[in-house]
């Protein structure tokens, strides 16, 4: 409550990025408490999100509206049209950087679209993940329970072989196959090498050799000793930091970049040091519950909304973008233009033009800004 305030005194006239996950909708209880206190009683906070209309976000439109009617604001949606190769090109050619993250590109035609409405600022959750979510952290903490549940490696290791073969890449099974290489950051696998790294590692390998990915978790290790963090039992620690810094920080600094190019402003209070050094003092194992992410969120909330509420299960915002890069898509053209680059075997290139996956997508992305940049 008392970041919100500051940020009320800074940019009054300021929306929520109303996802309806927990974070967004506790970021919304406390700024309506705060925007009450300054405003008539008449008057209404507001919401923002952007929407894309398709088949697959609908299910998350839908989240986002009961968190609308739960909190009661002024609500508006910024329609986001198909992806293009010129709106892409637009945001290249402002910010100078490639997305980590489709989504990312939304985030343009949000901050437009805010413009217009006459909003000065968003408030985005952004970094919530990091500290209470559900990602790296709580894959060790259950794969540590198996380890405790059974000691020794060799049966672990056969159970995880024994359920691959009776259902291939079960989450089952990756649990117990992570439960043998807790501390091996060696392992590809392993979730401090996985912190975002948003790519299909098959297509990665026989791009760039086994070698050069090696050295990439080598780097990564390398700039985490560089923060000074200590390592702790199963890199607990630094996996949770690899997530927030790698991916979170970084995420949201894109973001408020492509706000301040159309005249708007983002904030990120999960990011305020204050919160960040609230959550560093809780026990990791508090902060990521097997099987209940964001947890502490939730009993935040639960203090403002009923326990239904509270507990809705979350939605994943479903990106069409492999249909994008699909015959027929709206990116397919600019996808079977990509120029042919030293580093993509002609054969990789032409299978992932076959089957898109995120490579794809992300050599997409660099042909687009190569040839705006480098020619």
């Amino acid at each position: 409550h008392e970041v919100l305030s500051d940020w009320n005194q800074l940019v009054p006239n300021t929306a929520v990025l109303l996802s309806g996950g927990v974070d967004s909708t506790l970021i919304q209880v406390h700024w309506n408490r705060i925007w009450h206190e300054f405003h008539a009683k008449n008057e209404k906070p507001k919401s923002v999100a952007v929407v894309l209309d398709h088949p697959h976000t609908k299910p998350d439109f839908d989240y986002t509206m009961t968190a609308v009617e739960e909190c009661g604001t002024e609500h508006i949606n910024i329609m986001q049209p198909l992806l293009t190769v010129d709106l892409m090109k637009d945001v290249f050619a402002q910010t100078g950087e490639m997305p980590n993250h489709v989504q990312s590109f939304f985030f343009w035609t949000l901050a437009k679209g805010m413009k217009r409405e006459g909003l000065h600022a968003g408030i985005s959750g952004e970094g919530a993940d990091g500290l209470f979510g559900s990602g790296g952290p709580s894959l060790l903490l259950q794969a540590r329970g198996l380890k405790n549940q059974f000691p020794l490696r060799m049966i672990r290791s056969w159970i995880a072989s024994l359920g691959n073969l009776l259902k291939p890449d079960n989450y089952r099974s990756k649990l117990f196959t992570l439960s043998c290489h807790l501390d091996d950051l060696n392992w590809e696998g392993h979730p401090f090498n996985q912190a975002a790294a948003f790519c299909h590692s098959e297509t990665v390998h026989r791009t760039f050799t086994d070698e050069s990915v090696s050295n990439v978790f080598t780097f990564r290790r390398k700039k985490i000793q560089e923060y000074g963090v200590p390592r702790d039992s199963d890199y607990l620690q630094w996996t949770n930091l690899a997530g927030y810094f790698f991916e979170g920080i970084n995420t949201a600094a894109y973001w408020g970049q492509m706000f301040l190019s159309n005249g708007v402003q983002m904030y990120s209070p999960f990011q305020d040091s204050r919160i960040v050094r609230v959550a560093s003092n809780i026990d990791l194992s508090a902060r990521f519950v097997i099987n209940n992410p964001k947890q502490i969120l939730k009993k935040a909330l639960l203090r403002h909304v009923s326990l239904e509420f509270a507990n809705r299960p979350k939605l994943s915002f479903g990106q069409p973008i492999f249909e994008w890069l699909s015959p027929g898509g709206c990116l397919r053209d600019a996808a079977e233009n990509i120029a042919d680059y030293s580093f993509m075997p002609k054969k990789v290139k032409q299978d992932i033009l076959d089957k898109p996956n995120w490579i794809l997508w992300s050599l997409l992305c660099f042909d687009l800004w190569h040839k705006e940049f480098i020619g």
